[in-house]
């Protein structure tokens, strides 16, 4: 299913072949009948969030989104908050990703006796985003 190119609610699940991704996410047990779904918050979640193929490339599909709105970091992170949680940002969040944008690892460290380079602002921009994506706000509907 890694190469499927549509959206489903329901996908054709074998007992003992779990997807990865629905395990990591509290998944229902498919041999029962569960009215209610467990909730929980772990850092498994978290560390699919960051190292998942798919959610990579989505941030950077959203970094490109919305450094094509503008050249702003300020605007790019209004923009960020509104298409991933649909509100803007807090003056604190707009504060810290400000100075996420300032000190996100200013250059890439290379293998020894190569000269470092700075990380471009779309790399920095698709960290952001990927950041948003990891965060319990976006996992969690209120």
């Amino acid at each position: 299913m890694n190469d499927a190119k549509f959206r489903s609610v329901y996908l054709p699940i074998v007992r003992d072949e779990e997807p990865r991704s629905l395990e990591v996410f509290d998944f229902a047990e498919p041999s029962m009948v569960v009215g209610t779904r467990e909730s929980s918050n772990t850092a498994n979640q978290a560390l699919y969030l960051m190292n998942n193929p798919l959610v990579i490339s989505q941030s950077e599909a959203l970094a490109e989104r919305v450094s094509s709105g503008g050249s702003r970091v300020a605007g790019q992170i209004e923009s960020a908050f509104m298409l991933v949680y649909g509100r803007p940002p807090t003056s604190g969040e707009r504060s810290a990703a400000a100075s996420f944008f300032k000190s996100f690892s200013p250059e890439i460290r290379y293998g020894a006796g190569r000269t470092p380079g700075p990380r471009g602002q779309g790399e920095t921009l698709t960290a952001f985003c990927q950041s948003l994506f990891a965060s319990a706000e976006f996992r969690y509907i209120d």
